[in-house]
C-alpha cells in the first residue's frame, strides 16, 4: 500500500511538472450564446517557444481520470503577434460546474472551473462596467473586486486598452486573471473563472475583429473573423437576454451598420419575449452626461425606438468614465422622456479609464457622479438590483466563500462602499410593469424610510496640539511631521422616534483625493470645534474605511458595529460623540468640504418605524 501510494505521488509530480511546462496562459472564459449548454474557453501562447497542438482536457467533476479532450483549438492571431487559441465547448450540462485545463503538446496549464448558466428560473448576480484602459492599479482593484463577488458572469462594455496594441492586450489578459477566485477542493487548488461577454469601444475601433481574435467571439459559425462578429445576443436561461451592440462603425462600415440595426429589429421581436427581462450593453451612450463628450451618440439613438418598442428593461452604457442612473424614459427626438415605465439607462464606465466630470444635467437623470466603479446586479423573476461600489473599497471588501456564493445566487460581500445615489440610497431597485417595461421599485429601493443629516460640527486636529476650524476639513498620517485627524458629528433631532437603523452611510465631498486607506472609529467622548483635542480620538471602535481616490462623492458604509452605534445614539443606551477619520498608515492626505463651505459630510439612514393600528 505504501509503495503504491509513493508511486502514485511520484506520476502526480511528474504530471503536474509536465503540466506546468505547456507554453499557453491567459485562460479566459467567453459567453457568446447558449450559456447553458456552450462556453468558449480561450487562452494565450506564452513566450516565444513554439507551441503546437492546443486542446482542452475538462469534465465535471474533480475526478481528472474522467476528463475528456476537446477537440483542437482554433488558432487566431491579434495585431500579428498575439496568438490566442479556442476551444468551444457543446453539449454541456446547465447549471454545473465545469473543471479543465489548457493544454499544448507538453503539457497543461492548472486547473480551473466555472460554472454554466442555469436553464431554469433562479437569481443571478453580475458584474457590468467599462473603460478599463489607463489606470492599470485601478483596473486591478476592480479585477479584484470581482474576485471577491463570485459573479455568474461580468458584462465588459469596451475600451480595454488605450492604444489597442498586442502588448497591451497581453497585459489586460493577465490582469483579467485576478477575476478568478482561488478555491480549494478536495484538496486541489482550482481558480474560479467567471465568463466574460465583450464589448467593442471606441479604442478598439482599428481592429474590431479582436472580438473574435481575442475572446473567440463567432456570432455567426462561419469559423472566420468578421465585423458580424462584435454584436450578438443571448439568453441566461430564461431570466435575462442580453443584447451586446457596436457602437464604433464609422463612415467606411455603413453597410455593417445596417446591417446591425436590422438584426436587433428583427431579433428584439422575435426573441425578446424569450426571457423576462432584457438587457444591453454597448460602448457610446446616446447621452453622454459629461460636457467633454458630444451631447448625443446617434448610433445609439437609432436603437432606442426600439429599444422601447419591445421592452428593453436595462441598458449598461460606457465611454464617458463618470457614474449615473436613468429614470424610466422613452426616446423623445434627440432626448429622452421621463415615463412611469420605460428603459432604464445606468453606467457610463469608470473600470481604470480616468474619470470625468459629470456635469451635463438633464431632468430624467436619478443621479450621476465622477468615480471609479462597477456595478454590480441581482435579477430575479421580480426584481432587478444595481449597486455601483466604489473601486476603492476593494481592500476592505471580503472574498464570498464558494460555499456561501452555492448556497444563495445572490449572497453578497461584505465591507464595501457603496454610492448613496440621491432618492435611492445604496440599491437602485426595478421591477417590470404589466407591459413588462421598466419602473422604479420605489418599495425596495429604499428600505423603510431614509434620511440625510447634514453633519453640525466638524474639525481637523493635530497630534501638534492645534486645531483647524475652516471650509475644509482634513486627515493625514504625516502632515510635516504631524498627524491629523477629522472629527465630525450629526444631530439626530428629525429622525422619527421608535427608528430601527437598516442601514448608514457617511458621504463626504473629497476637494483633494488620496490612494491612501482612511478609517472611520468611533468617538468616546465628547468634543466641541473649540475644545477638541487629538488625544481624544483614539480607541474607538472601527466602524468603515475608505480609499477617497478622486474628487467628489466618497461614501463609507458603515459596518455592523457602525449600524449599532447609530442605533445606540438612536435609542439612548450610547451617547452621540460623533466619529473620527484617520489615515490607516498613508502620507497623502485627503480634504473634504466642512460644513462651513455649504457642503458638509452627510449621514444617511435607511430605517424602520413602528407601524401605528
Amino acid at each position: 500500500m505504501k509503495v503504491y501510494r509513493r508511486i502514485g505521488l511520484l506520476c502526480l509530480g511528474l504530471a503536474l511538472a509536465s503540466q506546468a511546462e505547456a507554453a499557453v496562459k491567459n485562460v479566459r472564459i467567453v459567453w457568446e450564446a447558449n450559456p447553458s449548454s456552450e462556453a468558449i474557453i480561450g487562452f494565450s501562447r506564452s513566450g516565444s517557444a513554439g507551441s503546437s497542438g492546443q486542446y482542452v482536457k475538462y469534465g465535471s467533476s474533480t475526478t481528472e481520470s474522467s476528463w475528456q479532450n476537446s477537440a483542437t483549438a482554433i488558432k487566431r492571431t491579434f495585431k500579428s503577434s498575439l496568438d490566442n487559441y479556442f476551444v468551444r465547448l457543446t453539449g454541456l450540462t446547465a447549471n454545473t460546474e465545469y473543471y479543465f485545463r489548457a493544454c499544448d503538446s507538453t503539457g497543461c496549464t492548472e486547473p480551473y472551473f466555472f460554472r454554466t448558466a442555469p436553464s431554469a428560473p433562479q437569481g443571478l448576480t453580475f458584474i457590468a462596467g467599462g473603460d478599463s484602459r489607463t489606470n492599470r492599479s485601478q483596473r486591478q482593484q476592480g479585477n479584484r473586486l470581482v474576485q471577491k463577488v463570485r459573479p455568474h458572469f461580468v458584462m465588459f462594455s469596451g475600451d480595454y486598452t488605450d492604444n489597442h496594441s498586442a502588448s497591451e492586450m497581453d497585459t489586460w489578459l493577465t490582469d483579467w486573471l485576478l477575476t478568478y477566485t482561488p478555491t480549494t477542493i478536495n484538496g486541489v487548488a482550482y481558480k474560479q473563472a467567471y465568463p466574460l461577454i465583450p464589448t467593442v469601444g471606441n479604442h478598439e475601433a482599428s481592429d474590431m475583429n479582436f472580438m473574435c481574435s481575442v475572446f473567440g467571439v463567432d456570432a455567426d459559425r462561419n469559423g472566420s473573423c468578421s465585423l458580424r462578429d462584435s454584436y450578438y445576443a443571448l439568453n441566461v436561461g430564461n431570466l435575462l437576454r442580453i443584447y451586446t451592440l457596436n457602437t464604433e462603425f464609422g463612415s467606411s462600415q455603413a453597410n455593417d451598420r445596417t446591417a446591425q440595426r436590422n438584426w436587433l429589429n428583427g431579433d428584439l421581436p422575435a426573441n425578446g419575449t424569450s426571457a423576462q427581462w432584457r438587457l444591453a450593453q454597448y460602448h457610446k451612450p446616446m447621452f453622454p452626461r459629461s460636457s467633454s463628450k458630444p451631447a448625443v451618440h446617434q448610433i445609439a439613438l437609432d436603437w432606442a425606438q426600439v429599444f422601447y418598442d419591445y421592452r428593453m428593461n436595462l441598458v449598461n452604457e460606457s465611454d464617458t468614465h463618470i457614474a449615473k442612473y436613468t429614470k424610466p424614459v422613452r426616446p423623445n427626438g434627440s432626448d429622452y422622456q421621463e415615463v412611469s415605465a420605460g428603459t432604464v439607462y445606468i453606467g457610463e464606465g469608470a473600470w481604470g479609464a480616468p474619470v470625468r466630470t459629470a456635469d451635463r444635467s438633464s431632468p430624467w437623470i436619478v443621479d450621476q457622479g465622477s468615480f471609479a466603479h462597477l456595478n454590480v446586479i441581482q435579477a430575479t423573476a421580480s426584481n432587478v438590483d444595481i449597486r455601483t461600489v466604489y473601486l476603492s473599497s476593494e481592500p476592505s471588501t471580503s472574498t464570498l466563500s464558494k460555499g456561501g456564493r452555492d448556497a444563495d445566487p445572490l449572497a453578497l460581500p461584505t465591507g464595501w462602499s457603496l454610492w448613496d445615489s440621491a432618492a435611492v440610497g445604496n440599491v437602485f431597485s426595478l421591477k417590470r410593469a404589466a407591459n413588462n417595461l421598466t419602473e422604479l421599485n420605489e418599495s425596495t429601493s429604499v428600505p423603510g424610510q431614509s434620511i440625510s443629516l447634514s453633519a453640525t460640527r466638524d474639525v481637523t486636529v493635530s497630534s501638534s496640539g492645534t486645531l483647524q476650524n475652516g471650509n475644509t476639513v482634513l486627515a493625514d498620517g504625516d502632515d510635516a511631521g504631524k498627524q491629523l485627524r477629522a472629527l465630525l458629528g450629526w444631530g439626530l433631532t428629525s429622525v422619527p422616534a421608535g427608528a430601527t437603523v437598516q442601514s448608514a452611510s457617511i458621504k463626504l465631498n473629497v476637494v483633494d483625493p488620496s490612494s491612501g486607506s482612511y478609517n472611520l472609529h468611533a468617538m468616546n467622548s465628547s468634543w466641541s470645534e473649540t475644545t477638541a483635542t487629538y488625544a481624544q480620538t483614539s480607541g474607538g471602535t472601527l466602524i468603515g474605511s475608505v480609499v477617497p481616490s478622486s474628487n467628489g462623492s466618497a461614501s463609507i458604509t458603515l459596518n455592523a458595529a457602525g449600524v449599532a452605534m447609530v442605533q445606540g445614539w438612536l435609542n439612548g443606551s450610547m451617547v452621540n460623540h460623533g466619529v473620527v477619520l484617520s489615515s490607516g498608515g498613508s502620507s497623502n492626505g485627503v480634504d473634504f468640504s466642512s460644513r462651513e463651505s455649504g457642503n458638509a459630510a452627510q449621514l444617511l439612514l435607511n430605517f424602520t418605524v413602528p407601524t401605528t393600528r
